[in-house]
């Protein structure tokens, strides 16, 4: 039986953690650049999701975006915790592309050095689950399926955390695919 490297393995799963847009050669163009530059780097990429963004109204989900302006520059963020279904924070903006998968490179590092620090506090984290959920509701935009999650709020739309829905502006836009407030609907309720 032949050997088979588990670095093989984890750079053909680095493939699958990418969304791109139907029919965008250039955003797959880069996919396959950032995979290559990666793979040299030999990146660890697992259970990050990578989404690369070419147009304004296109919602893809993804832990880390990789927003292409007509610029030609780029912008990378990053949702609270990692968490695909959580708000995006900027992270970087106007990011040249001969310094776009160092940035990128930095980024998932500093998701790793997170996770070893929650890790380390697994004890505390099952202390912490004794204590009662609190009020949270999960709005869900049916185009994109950005997840408005009142317990975050939205960075982007300066919305802080505890806001409801309810109480969040009529002018409210998806901070993804920009679409109206009332193309959001409830998908999760706890209390």
């Amino acid at each position: 039986m032949p050997f088979i490297s588990s670095c093989h393995l984890r750079h053909a799963s680095n493939e699958l953690n990418w969304q791109v847009e139907d029919l965008c050669t250039d955003a797959l163009v880069l996919k396959q650049e950032l995979v290559r530059e990666f793979e040299e780097a030999d990146l660890r990429t697992y259970r990050l999701i990578f989404a690369i963004k070419t147009q304004p109204k296109t919602g893809l989900p993804g832990s880390i975006l990789i927003k292409v302006h007509p610029s030609g520059a780029y912008e990378i963020l990053h949702t609270t915790d990692f968490n695909p279904n959580s708000n995006y924070i900027t992270y970087k903006v106007t990011v040249k592309r001969e310094s776009l998968s160092r940035q990128l490179i930095n980024l998932c590092n500093s998701y790793y050095d997170l996770s070893a620090v929650e890790t380390s506090f697994t004890d505390t984290k099952n202390e912490l689950s004794e204590i009662p959920v609190i009020m949270t509701s999960l709005y869900e935009c049916i185009f994109c399926k950005t997840i408005y999650d009142s317990t975050y709020g939205d960075v982007i739309n300066d919305i802080p955390a505890g806001t409801l829905f309810a109480d969040i502006n009529a002018n409210y836009k998806c901070p993804t695919c920009e679409a109206d407030k009332n193309s959001f609907v409830l998908t999760h309720k706890s209390w």
